[in-house]
C-alpha cells in the first residue's frame, strides 16, 4: 500500500528548494494532525491500531483549515 506522505516525497535529484517545500508540507501536516486530531504521527507504523484513527468532521475540518492557513502564511498571503 502506498503511503500518502511517500507520494508527496520528491525524487532524490529534485532541486533543494523543492525538497524543502515538501519537508515543510510534511511538518505542517504532522502539526495539524497532532493539534487537531490527536494523532501522534503520520508516519505509517504498519499496525492497524496505530495507522487508523477515528476522527470527527469538526477536527478534520480544523486540521485542514490550519494547514491551509499555514500554507498561505508561508506564501506571504496571510
Amino acid at each position: 500500500m502506498t503511503d500518502l506522505l511517500e507520494d508527496l516525497t520528491l525524487e532524490p535529484d529534485a532541486p533543494a528548494g523543492d525538497r524543502a517545500v515538501e519537508r515543510r508540507a510534511r511538518d505542517v501536516a504532522e502539526e495539524a494532525a497532532r493539534r487537531h486530531l490527536m494523532i501522534d504521527t503520520l508516519t505509517p507504523q504498519r499496525r492497524d491500531h496505530l495507522d487508523f484513527h477515528d476522527c470527527g468532521v469538526v477536527g478534520l475540518r480544523a486540521a485542514l483549515a490550519a494547514a491551509y492557513r499555514q500554507g498561505l502564511a508561508d506564501a506571504g498571503r496571510l
